[in-house]
């Protein structure tokens, strides 16, 4: 049997679909279940050399769009090409995690240049989807919804030329993957392809970030309507209105017609199950995600820490007691401003103590990263990243506030000081001459004693783990999907949860629809105080140095159970249970 993954990140990895992918595929149960992967999704690099088809990260093995054909691929996929109107690149690439290179897997991927669709085709197909489906595409002028529409086109053809004859798991990866997937069902219900079996992965809930980013009172107020929604029978479009405009969310109700939805946690199911009820009976399977690292013992620990307390005494001329990292994409779901006012409490703990600490946020809004020159010119000419100033290459629009913030709390603070790196990746070449040479990620995963994560919205965070096996605590909120696999999988004491929705004492009244829906700013960070407040001198008690070893210790044992390895397992079980 295969394995399809419809997804954006068939090119390359972009985020945590892309680390999902690199997790699972590797694993040996994934191995042992599938012959063959297939990852599937949009050509989008069609200009400049060959290698960019699969952005410089696998071989081309046929490329129409090119020319490119010296296996003689194109007795196969030139057909598709000419009755479809479309380009269609093949080629091969490995699948590994930057944290575990040494475990891969070589898999197929497929490209489709749908520009040029021929237009009875994409007719023919959007016609499908509203007598089948009950999804009017005419509803939708945007070519992020048109051109995932139009993967499903060849699809089912593709496969029949690549896999004549073979059974097919298609797996929809968010609302990307699932024309392609609906596709496949309405052939099955067509008495096409019998032996499939096609499955929602939803990683998050569309309408559900939308609307946590957009409330003023964000996680505290919709995670309360989430819960009196299921208890009393409403649903997200009952209590905030109809999302037909969205056609994410449309494309989501229709994965109800799907043979079983993999939710990444606890709160995703539960959204899912609020938004759209026809998604239940028992068809939702939680599936959280794992984590990839690779195994150090306690003196390679220390000797990334030193490491990093090097990196900081370059920077702010002291050997910090305490390592706290957020690494992180910089967008509002990520609640940056929350770390901050952890970080003034924590201030206070380890003063009490006589202690040092170094908070290194690694945030950027710039995917690609800053040019290596221009990151030499700005550490010479004005010091970044210990000073920034506004404007490219360095500061740009969100950035701009983040370094503010840390600038007051650096002028208040008395035993942490913070460093904002707005750049990706972290190593010399990304991040300066004063980086020690030889650090990268890994390193500075080793090194930390937590990494925080309280967001308002994160279906699950894999990177919020990335520290665990090293003994460095996952500070997050309840929000964290991965809180609940945490609970579940790691002792006592080696992670801290937040639950920003359920403060417990006091203010405001959660069980008020209309409390929550009109719930301020003002009255949603009093709550967020009050939390911070009551957990901060525990958090503080578990960075505690005499501790570390220890700590370590029992946190490297235990990341075996949140492991892709023992993960895959469970997301293997759950397409097995309804093959």
């Amino acid at each position: 049997m295969i394995a399809v993954h419809i997804t954006h990140e068939a090119q390359r990895k972009y985020g945590g679909i892309g680390a999902v992918i690199n997790g699972l595929v590797p694993a040996g149960v994934y191995g042992r279940t599938f012959d063959q992967t297939l990852l599937y999704g949009p050509l989008f690099e069609t200009e400049g050399p060959l290698e960019n088809r699969l952005a410089g990260q696998g071989k081309v093995i046929y490329s129409g769009p090119d020319g490119y054909d010296p296996a003689g691929k194109g007795k196969l996929l030139a057909p598709l090409e000419d009755r479809y109107g479309i380009g269609l690149v093949y080629g091969r690439r490995r699948i590994f995690s930057q944290l575990s290179p040494d475990k891969g897997r070589e898999v197929e991927v497929v490209l489709a240049d749908l520009r040029f669709a021929r237009p009875g085709a994409v007719a023919a197909l959007k016609g499908l989807f509203k007598d089948r489906f009950g999804l009017d595409s005419a509803r939708y002028n945007d070519w992020d919804y048109e051109q995932y529409l139009r993967l499903a086109i060849p699809y089912l053809d593709l496969l029949e030329a690549l896999y004549p004859g073979q059974a097919a798991v298609h797996l929809a990866h968010e609302y990307m993957g699932l024309p392609s997937a609906l596709r496949a069902a309405a052939a099955r219900a067509q008495g096409q392809r019998q032996g499939d079996r096609t499955f929602f992965y939803a990683h998050e809930v569309s309408p559900a970030r939308w609307v946590v980013e957009n409330m003023a009172g964000h996680e505290i107020a919709f995670d309360n309507l989430v819960e009196l929604g299921l208890a009393q029978g409403r649903t997200l479009e009952d209590d905030l209105g109809s999302q037909a405009h969205s056609y994410r969310a449309e494309l989501v109700k229709r994965a109800d017609r799907l043979d079983g939805t993999l939710a990444v946690s606890d709160n995703v199911r539960d959204q899912l199950l609020y938004f759209w009820p026809k998604l239940g009976n028992g068809r939702i399977e939680v599936v959280y995600n794992g984590f990839n690292f690779k195994p150090l013992d306690y003196q390679a620990k220390l000797e990334a820490r030193g490491r990093i307390q090097d990196y900081c005494r370059t920077l702010l001329n002291y050997r910090p007691q305490v390592i706290i990292t957020h690494v992180t994409r910089l967008v509002i779901s990520k609640g940056l401003w929350r770390d901050l006012t952890l970080l003034y409490h924590l201030d206070e703990e380890l003063a009490k103590k006589g202690l040092t600490g170094f908070y290194l946020l690694l945030a950027t809004l710039i995917a690609s990263g800053r040019p290596k020159a221009e990151i030499i010119r700005m550490e010479s000419e004005y010091g970044w990243p210990n000073l920034h100033h506004e404007g490219w290459p360095d500061l740009e629009g969100e950035e701009k506030n983040i370094y503010s913030f840390m600038s007051l709390f650096n002028a208040r603070s008395k035993a942490i000081k913070g460093v904002f790196l707005n750049q990706f990746g972290f190593e010399r070449e990304t991040c300066g001459l004063r980086v020690p040479p030889g650090v990268d990620r890994l390193t500075l995963r080793a090194a930390a004693d937590a990494e925080l994560g309280l967001s308002v919205y994160e279906p699950f965070g894999i990177s919020q783990l990335e520290t665990f096996a090293y003994g460095g605590l996952p500070v997050i909120s309840r929000a964290c999907g991965c809180s609940f696999l945490l609970e579940e999988a790691a002792p006592a004491k080696t992670f801290s949860v937040l639950d920003f929705a359920r403060p417990g004492d006091g203010g405001l009244d959660l069980t008020d629809r209309r409390r929550l829906t009109s719930m301020s700013r003002e009255e949603r960070n009093a709550i967020e105080q009050v939390v911070i407040a009551r957990n901060a001198p525990a958090i503080a008690r578990g960075l505690a140095p005499g501790g570390r070893k220890k700590r370590f210790e029992v946190m490297r044992e235990s990341a075996q159970e949140m492991g892709w390895e023992k993960i895959a397992g469970r997301v293997i079980a759950a397409i097995g249970r309804s093959l």
